[in-house]
């Protein structure tokens, strides 16, 4: 990974061997991770091996090194218009990104289950699953309880 650091945080975590300063490093709109501290500044381009574990991402050990040294100023913020990117991308934070996916996993699996426990006698999964969408969008969308009835009825389902 090569790429500008846009801002370095630290910040302390409690390990089995007492309080440790922790380190994260802002590059291209990604938090990355390290005990160690990074030798770089905001405006530094950097280059650095780094491994995912879980949602976050962990800069290898004694891989990063900068690549050339910025002004210390953190660079300019793009506005989304300007970057190509839209809100519902997390504003390219991955990790807000791979957050959003992870609630829509839950929240569908939330709807199956509902659509299962309302019809406990269906046997048929494509009514199940068509079900478990308009639950889907009740709970992803904030509908109110009388817009799902209305949703209920137009799409001929009986609980």
């Amino acid at each position: 990974m090569e790429g500008l650091v846009q801002e370095v945080k630290t910040g302390t975590a409690n390990t089995r061997n007492g309080v440790k300063t922790t380190y994260k490093v802002v590059v291209n709109g990604s938090q990355y991770g390290t005990w160690d501290d990074p030798g770089c500044n905001a405006g530094d381009t950097v280059s650095f091996e780094f491994t995912q574990n879980g949602n976050y991402l962990n800069i290898t050990k004694g891989s990063l090194s900068v690549v050339s040294k910025g002004t210390g100023a953190p660079p300019p913020q793009q506005s989304m218009s300007q970057s190509g990117l839209s809100k519902s991308t997390g504003g390219g934070n991955s990790y807000q990104a791979r957050n959003n996916d992870t609630q829509d996993q839950i929240m569908r699996q939330s709807a199956v289950k509902a659509a299962i426990e309302n019809r406990s006698e269906e046997t048929d999964p494509n009514t199940l699953l068509g079900d478990a969408d308009i639950f889907f969008k009740y709970y992803k969308n904030g509908i109110t309880d009388d817009n799902l009835t209305d949703s209920l009825a137009e799409e001929d389902v009986n609980f």
